[in-house]
């Protein structure tokens, strides 16, 4: 090592004239950081502290200092520069609006699309209270959630309601946790927050079309390409005098039995699947309803591009309406 030349420890010239440069102006060198070359060939970085030592002529002896081995440090400081390079990349450019609030309520920071979602520039929701972006109603719950925050409870996801700048209500899903420091001590509150107005709007869709199926006479049944119940509407479940949990999940072979599922109605569901409609009249015992005469109809139905193809089965009583005389010895089944 005394053997060796400083300048052939340094891995880029460069940092030499550096140091040397700076040792000419100033007279000494401190904290100077550099990646150095060991004689294996492995490098390691080192951190340099040095005076220059003058004679009485002023002309330079020697240097004196220290060296420090900090490529752990270095290493420590890379993975955390990583990490919050990522973790700016997942904040910045993240699906879900997330919020950063101080322990007040006061918002601190926000990502990009929370300001699209509130409608508001950052610089102008930065200092604004959460009571300026939920709804009238639900700042006394968002006050509670927030001292629950403070005592320590882990919160489960929960909806809110919150207020655009244009005065406008939108239904979002919050996910609420405190940050704490080294100390342990309470930091900020990260809230991640997802806009459920499309799920909303399923599930008001799906309870109309609940309301609608469950009071119609018509009996209204669901079944999957493994012949299974998915759904059936209240009338469905008067006619056969059960009730819907009885029936969804059973199999159609299970309701009507094994014979009358492979003899009548397999069939049937599988030119449905195969994405035919299929309309009918017949006769049919029913447990509740006795001998009626009924049109049913199959239709296709697919939930989207990728989903397999489900049954629709819709049935109607048309007894009387068509007059038909109540004929013995011609039976037949539906789903």
């Amino acid at each position: 090592m005394l053997s060796t030349r400083t300048a052939d420890l340094y891995v880029d010239e460069a940092d030499q004239r550096r140091w040397q440069q700076i040792m000419e102006e100033n007279g000494t060198v401190t904290g100077f950081e550099v990646l150095c070359r060991r004689s294996d060939g492995s490098t390691f970085w080192e951190l340099d502290s040095a005076v220059a030592v003058h004679d009485e002529d002023g002309c330079i002896l020697h240097y004196e200092g220290s060296v420090q081995d900090i490529t752990e440090d270095k290493r420590a400081a890379k993975a955390l520069q990583e990490s919050n390079q990522r973790y700016a990349a997942l904040y910045n450019h993240s699906n879900d609006a997330v919020f950063i609030l101080g322990l007040d309520g006061v918002h601190l920071d926000a990502n990009q699309r929370a300001v699209e979602m509130l409608g508001y520039e950052l610089e102008e929701l930065i200092g604004m209270s959460v009571e300026q972006t939920v709804a009238p109603q639900e700042y006394p719950d968002s006050l509670g959630k927030l001292e629950d925050l403070l005592s320590g409870q882990r919160l489960p996801i929960y909806e809110r309601l919150f207020r655009r700048k244009d005065g406008s209500l939108i239904p979002v899903e919050i996910n609420a946790t405190l940050v704490n420091d080294d100390q342990g001590q309470p930091r900020y509150i990260q809230s991640t927050v997802r806009d459920i107005t499309e799920r909303k709007q399923q599930e008001a869709t799906r309870q109309r079309y609940a309301f609608i199926a469950n009071t119609s006479r018509d009996l209204m049944s669901l079944i999957d390409e493994s012949y299974t119940y998915k759904t059936v509407n209240q009338a469905y479940c008067r006619a056969l005098g059960e009730k819907q949990a009885e029936i969804i999940g059973k199999s159609v072979a299970d309701i009507w039995g094994e014979d009358r599922f492979v003899d009548e109605i397999k069939e049937r569901l599988d030119r449905c699947f195969a994405g035919q409609e299929i309309d009918e009249q017949l006769w049919l015992e029913y447990p509740t309803l006795g001998k009626r005469y009924i049109e049913v109809n199959y239709y296709p139905f697919q939930r989207s591009e990728d989903s397999p193809i489900q049954a629709v089965v819709i049935t109607r009583d048309i007894t009387e309406r068509k007059g038909y005389p109540r004929k013995a010895g011609h039976y037949d089944t539906l789903t």
